[in-house]
C-alpha cells in the first residue's frame, strides 16, 4: 500500500545486527537461518530493524513469513542467502529525505513527531500531548526512548473525538506498553494469550490495577483487546478492544501499532452500547437486538439511568433461528418480559469469572438474580461454568456466553 521506491527495497535487504566482536568496518550481509538471532539490520537509511521470530518451525521475519530459502552465490564466489516471504516489510520513513531523520527511530519519536513520518493521514498528536503533561521527557514512560524490544500501541487523534483527554492517566499510559514481546499482526493463532503490560508488572503483587493485552484478528481486522484483571474505582474490571489502524511498524525498540481507540478506558456507557441509533448502526455484530431494544423506551430509560448492571447481548445470529416474521411476531408478543431478561441490575456487574458464579451457593451449583425488568417480573436468570464456558438461562432458553466481559463505562 506504501510508496514503492528505493527505501522500500533496501528495506528488504539487510545484514548481521552489529556484535560487539566484529570490528566496525565489518558487515555481513549473507546471513544464514542459523545466524540470524533476534533481530536483523536493514540496508535502508537510519538501519531500521528486522525482527527474527521462529514460530512452530515457521521462520518470521517481522510480521512476514519465510516461505522459501535459497542459498545462491554471487559472480565473485560470495556467498548469498535469498529469503522469499509472504508479505512485505513496509519501514517508518521520514517525510524529508534528510539521512539524520532516519537514524535511531523509536517509538517515542513516532508518537511525539508523528507529522515528520508517513503514516498516512494519521497523527498521535493528541495523545502525545496528554503523555508531555503527565511526565513524559521528565522521568516518566521512559520505555518510549529506551533500547529494548516492546509493542507499543499508540491511539490516534480521532480516538479523542469523544473522549476528554483526562481520562488518559499514568496507568492508563503504562497499559499501552508491553516489555519483552513483539505482538504482531501475524500470525493468527486460534487462541491467543494475554500478554503482561509495563503497567501489570510494575503493580504485581499489590491490589492496585492490572491491565494485560493481547493482539488478535477479527473478522480480517487486527485488533488488540486490554484486559482489567484487577480493578479500581476508575477503571473497571472488563476487556476493551481497539482496532488496528495501521500496523507492524518497526522501531529501534520494538514495534507500534496505531489503533482508533485508547485502552482500559470504557468510555461508552450501556446505553451508548445499544440505546441510541448511531451506536446501534455500527456495532453491527449486535445490530438485531439494538433493533428491539431501542423499541422498548422505559428499558432504555432504565439503562441509562443504571450505574452498575450487566446486558445479556444476542449476536445477530442468535436471532437466525426463525425467519425474521416469526422472530418479530414472538418478541412483539412479549417485548417487555423477553428484553427485561437480558438486563441484570444485580450490582456488581458479573463477570465470567465472578466468584458468586465460579463458587456458586446454591444448591444447584448455579448462580442467580431476579429480573428487575419490568417491575412485575417474577422470572430469574441464572448462570453457571459448563466445560469451561459461561452459560445462562433465562425464560426457560440455555445459551453459551460467547465473547464475555466487555466492558462499559456503567457495567
Amino acid at each position: 500500500k506504501g510508496i514503492k521506491d528505493e527505501n522500500f527495497i533496501l528495506n528488504h535487504m539487510a545484514s548481521v545486527y552489529p556484535k560487539p566482536e566484529l570490528q566496525r568496518t565489518e558487515v555481513s550481509s549473507a546471513i544464514a537461518t542459523a545466524e540470524m538471532g533476534e533481530r536483523l539490520t536493514s540496508l535502508m537509511p537510519g538501519h531500521p530493524p528486522i525482527w527474527v521470530r521462529m514460530i512452530t518451525s515457521n521462520l518470521y521475519v517481522n510480521q512476514a513469513r519465510v516461505v522459501f530459502t535459497f542459498a545462491l552465490e554471487s559472480s565473485s564466489g560470495k556467498k548469498q542467502f535469498l529469503y522469499l516471504i509472504d508479505s512485505v516489510l513496509e519501514p517508518l520513513v521520514p517525510t524529508d529525505d534528510k539521512i539524520e531523520d532516519f537514524v535511531d527511530i523509536k517509538a517515542g519519536d513516532l508518537l511525539t513527531n508523528s507529522g515528520s513520518y508517513k503514516i498516512g493521514d494519521f497523527s498521535t498528536k493528541k495523545f502525545a500531548e496528554r503523555l508531555l503533561t503527565l511526565g513524559l521527557g521528565k522521568g516518566n514512560f521512559t520505555e518510549f526512548n529506551s533500547f529494548g524490544k516492546f509493542t507499543f500501541f499508540l491511539p490516534i487523534d480521532s480516538a479523542f473525538e469523544n473522549l476528554t483527554l483526562s481520562t488518559i492517566d499514568y496507568e492508563v499510559v503504562r497499559a499501552h506498553m508491553v516489555p519483552d514481546r513483539l505482538m504482531f499482526t501475524k500470525p493468527q493463532k486460534r487462541r491467543v494469550e494475554s500478554m503482561p503490560t509495563v503497567q501489570y508488572n510494575a503493580s504485581r503483587g499489590s491490589s492496585n490495577l492490572r491491565v494485560m493485552a493481547k493482539v488478535f484478528v477479527k473478522d480480517n481486522v487486527p485488533m488488540v483487546e486490554s484486559q482489567t484483571v484487577v480493578g479500581t474505582k476508575a477503571h473497571k474490571r472488563g476487556t476493551v478492544d481497539a482496532k488496528i489502524v495501521l500496523a507492524n511498524i518497526p522501531v529501534q525498540n520494538g514495534i507500534v501499532h496505531l489503533i482508533d481507540r485508547p485502552l482500559v478506558v470504557m468510555a461508552a456507557t450501556l446505553w451508548e452500547h445499544l440505546c441510541t441509533e448511531k451506536t446501534g448502526k455500527h456495532n453491527m455484530r449486535f445490530r438485531d437486538f439494538a433493533k428491539y431494544l431501542q423499541k422498548s423506551p422505559k428499558l432504555c430509560e432504565r439503562i441509562n439511568k443504571t450505574s452498575d448492571a450487566t446486558l445479556l447481548v444476542p449476536t445477530n445470529e442468535a436471532f437466525r433461528f426463525l425467519s425474521a416474521s416469526e422472530m418479530d411476531g414472538k418478541i412483539s408478543a412479549d417485548a417487555e418480559r423477553i428484553l427485561g431478561l437480558h438486563f441484570i441490575e444485580h450490582p456488581p456487574a458479573i463477570l465470567a469469572d465472578d466468584v458468586r458464579v465460579t463458587n456458586p451457593q446454591d444448591d444447584s451449583g448455579m448462580f442467580s438474580v431476579p429480573a428487575l425488568f419490568p417491575e412485575d417480573s417474577e422470572e430469574r436468570v441464572w448462570f453457571w461454568n459448563k466445560d469451561g464456558k459461561l452459560h445462562v438461562d433465562g425464560g426457560g432458553i440455555e445459551a453459551e456466553v460467547v465473547e464475555a466481559n466487555v466492558g462499559a463505562s456503567n457495567g
